[in-house]
């Protein structure tokens, strides 16, 4: 059974993460209540871009889309790097 959160408690799991990993503003979020998910989307082309923690393992795929997935606080959590 997927746990439910309400909006607050989602937005409490996003500002943890981010101070957590230590990660920069992001782009875009994007929350799945049905799938108990989030995804954020970093811009790659600015100088944030350099700030990304190295504490999430980043992977680059074909499409050179870079990703980095993890469980935090029984969240599933993407983050994606942007560059246009």
């Amino acid at each position: 059974m997927t746990p439910t959160r309400t909006f607050t408690g989602y937005a409490e799991v996003i500002t943890q993460f981010l101070t957590d990993y230590q990660l920069p503003e992001p782009r875009a979020v994007f929350i799945y209540t049905e799938g108990n998910a989030i995804s954020f989307l970093f811009d790659g082309d600015s100088e944030t871009a350099e700030l990304i923690s190295e504490s999430l393992y980043w992977e680059t795929n074909e499409l050179d889309i870079t990703v980095a997935t993890v469980k935090y606080d029984g969240v599933h959590i993407t983050a994606q790097v942007y560059e246009s």
